[in-house]
Order: structure tokens, then sequence, then C-alpha cells
């Protein structure tokens, strides 16, 4: 009996602890602590994506600042370093200036053709009188007399027809010419193309990070207002992402760029085209978009930089642009009751067509 009963206590001890170390393999320890949370074993941090250095996730999915630690006892300061100069860029020369095509001279005017003297009109021929009438024999009683034929009237030769002067032709006045260059370089462009930010600096409430590269498209309306000023209006959208944040996962984030840029310029007649060479500063508002699989919210902002570029147009219209300059985005944004101001620093090159 005591057997059957001890048997009966060992196999409910052996279930009870064995369930116990099932699901303590599946807990964490020590407990996660706070803004993380366990799953199948693993502290995974609540917020997505992960806090920025300098920042950390509280319990409900928002990243704050970590607190100040005490500050090290102060140390003398270690001597300057000599500042380092960078070298200046080297001027790119100047284009020379094609020179202008000779003017053809005018072709000298044929002189006219000398009058043709008119035919002189020929006399009508004088109408021939007609025969006087024979008289009958009067023998002959019973032959009537037979009335002669009047012979026919000759109808009088018409004149001469003379023929018309022949005057010399008039030179066709030609309309004055117009200064094609001077057209094309007045003339209205649409045009499209494909915008890089080659790497740059990202900063959040001071915390400095780099930027992977930010693809995209723009298109623009180019309007010139004078030979040396244009405006275009332009439209821009591209997706961005910093380097820490792209390592640990998230998804691009995105913006739209609404400018104005006013440029000076100065074209060059070619002898297929023309060349346009200018530099513009492109300055507007910005919406900014995050990605639906990150966290954050719609927000507004603006933008200033400045571009150097060339445009070549064909005879025909058809032409190509490429611009390099520097570009900086600036929003603010709220968390945790902190105003948290980001800047976007970027390289940019812009390709593209006009029509």
């Amino acid at each position: 009996m005591f057997e059957g009963l001890g048997g009966r206590l060992a196999l409910v001890v052996w279930i009870t602890f064995g369930a116990a170390s099932v699901v303590d393999a599946q807990a964490c320890f020590p407990e996660c602590r706070r803004g993380f949370f366990c799953h199948q074993g693993t502290c995974i941090s609540r917020c997505n994506p992960a806090c920025p250095s300098g920042f950390q996730c509280t319990d409900q999915a928002e990243c704050v600042p970590l607190p100040a630690a005490p500050a090290p006892p102060a140390q003398p300061a270690p001597d300057p370093a000599p500042p380092v100069i960078q070298p200046a860029h080297p001027v790119q020369p100047a284009q020379p200036v094609q020179p202008a095509q000779p003017v053809q001279p005018a072709q000298p005017v044929q002189p006219a053709q000398p009058v043709q003297p008119a035919q002189p009109v020929q006399p009508a021929q004088p109408v021939q009188p007609t025969q006087p009438v024979q008289p009958t024999q009067p023998v002959q009683p019973a032959q009537p007399v037979q009335p002669t034929q009047p012979p026919p009237v000759q109808p009088a030769p018409q004149p001469a027809q003379t023929a018309p002067a022949q005057t010399a032709p008039q030179p066709v006045a030609q309309p004055e010419a117009i200064d094609s260059f001077d057209a094309a370089i007045m003339a209205n462009h649409f045009g499209i193309g494909f915008h890089l930010g080659a790497g740059g600096r990202i900063q959040v409430a001071g915390l400095k990070d780099d930027l992977i590269a930010t693809l995209g498209i723009h298109a623009r309306l180019d309007i010139p207002i004078h030979r040396y000023v244009a405006l275009a209006p332009m439209i821009t959208a591209a997706a961005w992402q910093s380097d820490s944040a792209n390592s640990a996962g998230a998804k691009r984030n995105f913006y739209v760029d609404l400018n104005l840029m006013p440029r000076g310029r100065y074209p060059i007649d070619l002898p297929r085209g023309h060349l346009d060479v200018y530099a513009g500063i492109p300055v507007g508002g910005s919406i900014y978009l995050p990605h639906p699989d990150n966290s954050g919210k719609v927000r507004g902002g603006w933008n200033i930089g400045w571009v150097l570029g060339g445009r070549y147009h064909f005879a025909s219209g058809f032409g190509v642009l490429v611009e390099l300059g520097w570009l900086r985005h600036a929003q603010r944004t709220s968390s945790g009751g902190r105003t948290i101001n980001t800047v976007l620093r970027q390289t940019l090159i812009n390709v593209g067509v006009l029509f």
C-alpha cells in the first residue's frame, strides 16, 4: 500500500518541477529592464526603430534622453592642435567664347530685261468689189436667168497680237531675319531627371550620425525672364535614412521639396546648339513622410542650398542638364515634452533632360 502511495507522490513531484523548468526555459532571467519585453527568452526593445545613441526606450515605446552622467573631474586642457588648412579647390577655367559667324554679303540685284517693242499692226485687206451682172440673151426666154452668187466677203484679218512687255522680276522683300539664338535662350523648357544625395550628415537633438545615399526624382519648369536671369519652380521627391537606423533594419523615410530656384546664367552660342552655364539657389518648403513601418508623424520643414550647373540645348530644342551642389533640410518635432530639431546636410547631384 505504501509503495503505491509513494510512487504516486513521486510522479506528482516530477510533473510539477518538470513543467516549471519548461516555463522557466521560456522566461528571461534576470528580468528585462525598463523599455524591453521578453520574447522567447530574449529581451527586445519596445521602440522600433531603435533609439539613437544617447536615448533610451520607455515602457510607453518613446525615446527619451539618458540622464546626464556625473561630470568627471576636470582635466587640464591639452594644447590645441594647429588648425588644418584645407587646400582650396582649383578654379575651373571658363569656357572660351566662340567667335561670331561672319555675315554673308547680300546677293546683287539682277538688272531688268529690256522691254521688247510691240509688233506693228498689219492693215486689213480691202474688200473686193462684186462683178457686174451680165444681161441675159433675149432670144432664149425659156432659160431663166441664173442669179449670180455674190462673192463671199473675206473677213478682215485679225490684228496681230502684241507680245506683252517682258518686265524684270522684282526682288522679293525678305522679312527681317530673326536671331534664332536669342529666341532659343528665351524659350521655356520642361525638365525631368534623377536626384542623388551623396551621403552627408544627420543631426537629431544635437546627436550626429551619417546618412546613407538619398535617392529620388525631380521635375522643373524653366522660365527665362532676362538674357542672364531665369526662374525654375521645381519639385523633388526622395527617400533617406541614417546609417545607424539602416543598420538596425529600419526602412527609408521620405521627403518632398517644393522649391523656387532663381539662377544667374551665361548663354553661349555654338554651331549645333547653345550652352547655358549657371549658378542657382534652391529654397522652399519640405514635407517629411515616415515609412509606414517606422514610428513618427508627417511633419513640415524647409530647405535651402546652392547649385552649379550646365545645360546644352540642341538646335531642335531638346537638351540635357547636369547640376552639382549642396542642400540643407530642417524639421522640428516633439517627443516626451521636448522639442527635437532634425537637420540633414547632403551633397546633391541632379541629371535630367529638357523639352
